[in-house]
């Protein structure tokens, strides 16, 4: 199964998302015109490099919001948050709501970015819910080649559904985090050509995917 469409209520987010946007479908598209994109090939699929200007940003969902000019009310004005600069966003509330919202979160992701760009890493260890009823949530991310592992690590995909998985693909991203805080790097400098996107997902919940690029972890 693939990413669902998600529900647009407002939800409780760490990341200071944006509201002050333009409505722009083209630049902010929704879960329908994502799955068009994802079903290509077409001139939209991976379209944002790492200069991109919308590289790394999200839409949440839409709101109302009142005109910049105070001449009115903007209706269905896309929220956003851009993980690059945010640093972070976690997401809590309602498990099926922040489920949803979580795919469509990595759908834009995956959609509009290149595995060359960006990879996704899903630690699902929750021993409070089923390993089948966590893989029937995740498994989808399997055909996505954002988890191939491409930095030598011991696994065929980049999804960890028990404790020791876990473990490894944490130890991993660790190692991968001092390397590149050995090597001198400040977020101050350019952001390198790939980057990180680990996706961990709470109890209670909870959840919370979480991306890093030049150093900075972006949790959506």
């Amino acid at each position: 199964a693939g990413p669902a469409v998600y529900d647009e209520t407002p939800a409780r987010s760490g990341g200071a998302p944006a509201a002050d946007v333009p409505a722009q479908p083209d630049t902010w598209p929704d879960p329908a015109a994502l799955l068009l994109t994802a079903l290509g090939p077409g001139p939209r699929l991976w379209e944002r490099g790492p200069g991109h200007p919308e590289a790394l940003t999200v839409r949440l969902g839409t709101a109302d919001r009142s005109a910049p000019d105070g001449s009115g009310l903007l209706p269905a004005v896309p929220v956003t948050a851009a993980l690059r600069e945010a640093g972070a966003l976690g997401l809590a509330g309602p498990r099926p709501r922040l489920s949803g919202l979580a795919r469509a979160v990595l759908a834009q992701l995956t959609a509009l970015h290149s595995p060359d760009l960006l990879e996704i890493v899903l630690i699902s260890a929750d021993h409070t819910r089923p390993v089948a009823d966590r893989t029937a949530e995740w498994g989808w991310l399997g055909w996505l080649p954002h988890v191939r592992p491409g930095h030598g690590q011991d696994c065929r995909l980049l999804l960890a559904y028990d404790r020791e998985q876990a473990a490894a693909r944490t130890e991993e991203l660790l190692r991968r985090v001092d390397d590149h805080a050995a090597s001198g790097r400040t977020t101050a400098h350019p952001a390198p050509a790939h980057g990180t996107a680990p996706v961990p997902t709470g109890a209670r919940g909870a959840t919370t995917p979480t991306g890093a690029q030049s150093g900075t972890a972006a949790h959506a």
